[in-house]
């Protein structure tokens, strides 16, 4: 039979899917097997991450003009955020109130936490 460039493509194109379905299963097989030896929250974590389209914000432009520019430390803190790892370097107590300090304290506290913060932005 005389080569075909047609049916050659088609045959790659064919080719290329089949292996992407099996290198996809693989990734999958691969989850399942890490998720079931982390703890429930960490499992979550990772779920949702992977589950959603969560990650889009790791691939954007860091344009200061639309507070798209994040300083290492808030990269750092976000991933440590988003995977449900402590934050380095946090306060013993909050700047604000002298509560204790954590991350659901952070998020909630009316007097320096990001309430504030975002209510100030909004604002502006």
């Amino acid at each position: 039979k005389q080569f075909s460039t047609s049916d050659h493509s088609i045959q790659m194109s064919e080719a290329a899917s089949s292996m992407h379905k099996i290198f996809q299963q693989n990734d999958e097989d691969k989850l399942t097997s890490v998720l079931a030896t982390l703890d429930p929250n960490t499992r979550r974590a990772i779920t949702r991450s992977v589950g959603s389209k969560s990650s889009s914000w790791l691939t954007v432009l860091p344009i200061a003009l639309h507070h798209f520019d994040l300083s290492a430390t808030e990269f750092r803190d976000s991933l440590a955020l988003r995977y449900h790892r402590p934050l380095l370097k946090a306060p013993a107590n909050c700047d604000g109130c002298g509560d204790d300090f954590n991350m659901t304290h952070a998020l909630d506290c009316r007097k320096a936490g990001f309430v504030i913060q975002r209510h100030n932005e909004v604002r502006e």
